[in-house]
């Protein structure tokens, strides 16, 4: 049994043009499992708000207006350094995308956010209001287990090492074949033109996902 303070998590990854979403709307029916997708915006600065699947904007939605008051700022809109996938530690996009991104070897870059007091604070308060979220997002649904659908690597792997959580991974792949053929369609590339760039994408993504991640618990096909 969990302790109070404890949240189920399971992360699932999968690349672009695999099905996720469809996958996402289907466990969200289980009785146990709440799945959200995306969840988070990618960006809300200069931007139209992002509507939610019931069809109103996230500030009006009786959903994120409950679970996520948490992330609210002093003017009642979202906290941008806390409503989105992954950390903001600096108003410099270079140092977000090295601090979020694999161009660090990951102890070296662990111990270089520990070692800075602001950004230790914010990856702090980052998961624990997110780590908040999902614990209110299962009592909110009456469901037990939260389903993270945000598909990115780096999250998972910041929740699952600074969190608070019994966390495990789905890894949905979708054959390579008929990836490689939506990675074309989708991008307007001509397939054979196109093939290596969408076969290193569909590598990419299968073999950081499972290297990122120590409980990796299997794939989904």
């Amino acid at each position: 049994m969990n302790s109070p303070n404890t949240t189920d998590v399971v992360f699932l990854l999968s690349n672009w043009y695999s099905g996720a979403t469809l996958f996402a709307l289907i466990l969200n029916e289980s009785p146990d499992l709440i799945c959200n997708g995306e969840t988070f915006p990618f960006g809300l600065v200069g931007e139209k708000e992002y509507t939610c699947s019931c069809g109103n904007i996230l500030s009006e939605c009786g959903f994120y207006t409950s679970v996520a008051a948490g992330m609210k700022d002093g003017d009642g809109g979202w906290e941008k350094d806390i409503f989105r996938t992954l950390p903001r530690f600096s108003k410099s996009n270079y140092i977000n995308r090295i601090l979020n991104g694999f161009l660090m070897f990951p102890r070296f870059r662990d111990q270089v956010i520990r070692s800075n007091p602001v950004w230790r604070k914010k990856m702090k308060e980052f998961v624990e209001r997110h780590e908040e979220f999902m614990r209110r997002s299962t009592t909110y649904s009456a469901k037990s287990i939260y389903v993270d659908g945000t598909k990115n690597i780096r999250r998972a792997e910041i929740l699952s090492q600074y969190g608070n959580y019994n966390s495990k991974v789905i890894h949905l792949v979708r054959d390579a074949r008929g990836f490689c053929n939506s990675w074309s369609k989708n991008r307007g590339v001509d397939l054979i033109t196109g093939l290596q760039a969408a076969i290193k994408c569909w590598n990419d993504y299968r073999n950081d996902s499972i290297r990122r991640l120590p409980n990796h618990s299997g794939e989904a096909r």
